[in-house]
């Protein structure tokens, strides 16, 4: 061929998804409910990820979860009533995940 271009290969893609169920909005609470930050001292603390994030915050169990980095130590304070009795650190994942990228 002119140019030496090769044609693209054909691709083919299967589904087994035959049904996608929309779910109803949840609506907001009235009034908004407002939390503390979680985290003690001066920060600054960078967000790598929020709720429904595209890297791995798109599954059920995580979907409404929020990254935060901070450095080992640092105070993690309750956002409600009572204290925080344990804390868990997971390299688990499924899918893309940051650590990949």
């Amino acid at each position: 061929r002119k140019g030496g271009k090769k044609k693209a290969p054909e691709l083919k893609v299967d589904s087994f998804v035959n049904e996608v169920e929309q779910l109803e909005p949840i609506p907001p609470p009235n009034p908004p409910l407002v939390f503390p930050f979680p985290l003690e001292g001066a920060g600054p603390y960078l967000c790598s990820q929020g709720v429904g994030g595209s890297l791995t915050h798109f599954y059920q169990e995580t979907l409404h979860a929020i990254d935060i980095e901070c450095p080992v130590g640092t105070p993690v304070l309750a956002v409600g009533a009572g204290e925080v009795v344990s804390l868990q650190h997971s390299n688990q994942c499924g899918g893309i995940h940051v650590q990949n990228l």
